[in-house]
């Protein structure tokens, strides 16, 4: 449950219409108002490690990093995914849930979270994708979407959106989410699309306790107190967590 005051950082319309992504061979980069797009690199994610855990979904929760970090499904469905391969994503609504052990945010410094996510149903509080949390703080981390702001996260309890005016995820199709702390900068990515403007975020350790890290509610206490109007109803694919934070490039890569 949120308290807080909100920093809003907003990009106008405009701005971000102009903004092309483009992707060509060599390494150039445009920049139009809020948003920068990339050319597509070459090269190996994380080549200095740093992969905690990956789930594509291919039909269960296992983690494919080889660090052994399965989930556990609390009542969510195999779906289609964004290349519709049946049984390749999971469905997620009503208090429905995936569980994630807490070790692999617990004790975190910089890191980056990579995803896909689909709206089916945009709630007028926060959809959450995912969030961590310990006894005594439930907001010790949150990756959500704000209608209508846009994305946004809490990092030790505050809460910062990122606003992606004219760039809409609510469209009940598959969009591509990174987020990204690098020590007290925080910064987005949608749709291999890097946001122009950064946030200032605590750059102390994530505290995450045990039933404390989930995916697809809001935690309003360590564990539970989940909501429907805090819930993502959608699907999510392709989860990707590394304690370490990416540099662009990489994070191209992954898209």
């Amino acid at each position: 449950m949120r308290f807080i005051s909100k920093l809003l950082l907003c990009f106008s319309i405009a701005s971000l219409l102009g903004c092309i992504h483009e992707k060509v061979s060599d390494s150039s980069t445009a920049e139009n108002g809020g948003l920068v797009a990339h050319s597509s690199f070459s090269g190996n994610v994380g080549e200095n490690g740093g992969l905690v855990a990956h789930y594509s979904f291919s039909g269960n929760v296992d983690d494919n990093s080889g660090n052994g970090n399965n989930g556990v499904v609390n009542g969510a469905a195999l779906v289609a995914d964004r290349l519709n391969n049946l049984n390749e994503a999971y469905k997620i609504d009503d208090l429905n849930y995936i569980d994630l052990p807490h070790r692999i945010m617990n004790g975190i410094g910089d890191f980056t979270i990579s995803l896909w996510v689909k709206f089916n149903t945009i709630n007028e509080d926060y959809n959450n994708v995912i969030g961590a949390a310990n006894s005594s703080q439930d907001n010790e981390f949150n990756l959500f979407y704000d209608f209508p702001n846009g994305f946004g996260v809490d990092v030790k309890g505050e809460t910062y959106l990122n606003s992606y005016s004219g760039r809409s995820v609510e469209d009940n199709e598959w969009h591509f989410v990174v987020f990204r702390r690098e020590g007290s900068v925080g910064v987005f990515f949608i749709d291999s699309v890097k946001s122009a403007n950064q946030i200032s975020v605590s750059d102390a350790v994530l505290l995450v306790e045990k039933n404390g890290l989930v995916i697809g509610q809001d935690q309003d206490y360590l564990g539970g107190g989940f909501s429907q109007l805090q819930n993502l109803s959608g699907a999510v694919d392709e989860i990707k967590i590394f304690n370490i934070a990416l540099s662009d490039s990489e994070i191209y890569l992954l898209y």
